[in-house]
């Protein structure tokens, strides 16, 4: 292999690996609805919708922004990589004595609430590692055991495809996450058994308040929607798909931090003229990527799945897909400067009018008033932050 060749690929690895392990969680949950709902129906899978939500919201609780917190510290201390970690995950592991049992019995007990519980465990522990992930780049890892966990979740779906059921579903989503919290452990056995645990220091959680916050309002504004329809929407079915149709419209935006994420540490070092170039030539990069896209999720929702939407809300897509590739450089810019302020801010405006429309648009336009409310719900924060990364460069 010509040299050339050889440094574009070594270049182009890291993007290729973390894409396809970001890639795989999308495309096990698609795969696993199409097969649930072609196997049972989309009743079914709107029913799971419900402990779906809440385990991704306590996970996000559990992780308390650590994930940008470690990267940050990482980066600034790498000698002290191994006894940071170490540190955070005690101090964090007091959490699961708040959040574990609420998010059990949120689901009212019994066995199901028994796999909710084994699902949010075993995802605290595997996305504990997220950050040394990211910061040895070990993706390749990553993404086999993500291939392994689905794997034992499609088996376990197929295999009982003649009883599907909510809770069945929420079954095997629990056992694969305990196969990833297993095989992380296996491999970074020595960041978490060597040396000595230092003592909780609670101090983190006002640290990692700016992060802890970015992040639950950025879920809070991608999510407020669903939430809205789960509570208020009679028909599972609908509330089936919504969420497939809103799931892939998120996957679509992650294309911009499938690109970002293994560059996350050179983004803060370079100088804010260059950020913003960088910003502009994802917004060119997002133009084809977000067209060709919604074409595909239009493709494969009819021919896969055999449903339909109005083309409007392929036409909201393109609001609520395309801005992300512009602006998400610009909110490691914020970063950079410690201005996490600002965009928890943004995100909070978002939230509020995501909230207050979904409220008020779901009575009367049921789903397509969801949609509607968070493409302007998100539009506005991405105002605030666009404002305010044009203003440091003055």
């Amino acid at each position: 292999m010509p040299k050339s060749m050889r440094r574009l690929f070594e270049r182009s690895r890291p993007i290729l690996l973390n894409a396809g392990l970001s890639l795989m969680a999308p495309l096990v949950n698609a795969l696993a609805a199409w097969w649930v709902i072609r196997a049972g129906s989309e009743a079914v899978w709107g029913s799971f919708v419900g402990p779906m939500v809440i385990a991704g919201l306590a996970l996000h609780l559990l992780n308390y922004g650590n994930r940008e917190y470690l990267l940050r510290a990482f980066a600034r201390h790498p000698e002290k990589m191994e006894p940071t970690w170490r540190k955070n995950l005690i101090t964090r592991a007091a959490l699961l004595l708040i959040v574990l049992p609420v998010a059990i019995g949120t689901v009212g007990g019994g066995s199901g609430g028994l796999w909710l519980g084994l699902w949010v465990l075993a995802g605290f522990l595997r996305q504990a590692f997220e950050s040394v992930i990211v910061y040895r780049k070990d993706f390749g890892f990553a993404l086999a055991v993500e291939l392994l966990a689905a794997g034992v979740l499609f088996g376990g779906l197929i295999g009982g495809s003649e009883s599907l059921s909510g809770e069945a579903v929420l079954q095997w989503y629990a056992l694969a996450w305990a196969l990833r919290a297993g095989a992380v452990l296996l491999c970074y056995g020595g960041i978490f058994l060597s040396g000595k645990y230092p003592r909780a220091d609670f101090g983190y959680f006002a640290a990692a308040l700016p992060f802890f916050l970015l992040g639950f309002a950025g879920l809070l504004l991608s999510r407020t929607d669903l939430y809205c329809v789960t509570l208020f929407v009679e028909d599972r079915a609908q509330v089936g798909r919504y969420q497939l149709l809103m799931s892939f419209f998120l996957y679509l935006q992650a294309v911009a931090g499938f690109i970002l994420l293994p560059y996350v540490r050179n983004l803060y070092r370079l100088p804010d003229a260059s950020i913003h170039k960088l910003s502009w030539r994802m917004a060119g990069l997002g133009i084809p990527v977000v067209l060709v896209g919604l074409l595909g999720i239009a493709l494969l929702l009819h021919f896969a799945y055999q449903i339909e939407f109005p083309p409007v809300f392929f036409l909201l897509g393109i609001a609520f897909v395309g801005p992300v590739f512009y602006y998400s450089p610009l909110i490691y810019l914020l970063f950079k400067h410690e201005q996490q302020r600002t965009v928890v801010l943004a995100n909070a405006a978002g939230i509020v009018l995501n909230l207050g429309l979904n409220l008020a648009l779901i009575p009367s336009l049921g789903i397509l008033g969801a949609l509607i409310a968070t493409t302007l719900g998100q539009g506005l924060s991405m105002g605030v932050i666009v404002r305010q990364a044009h203003q440091n460069q003055a």
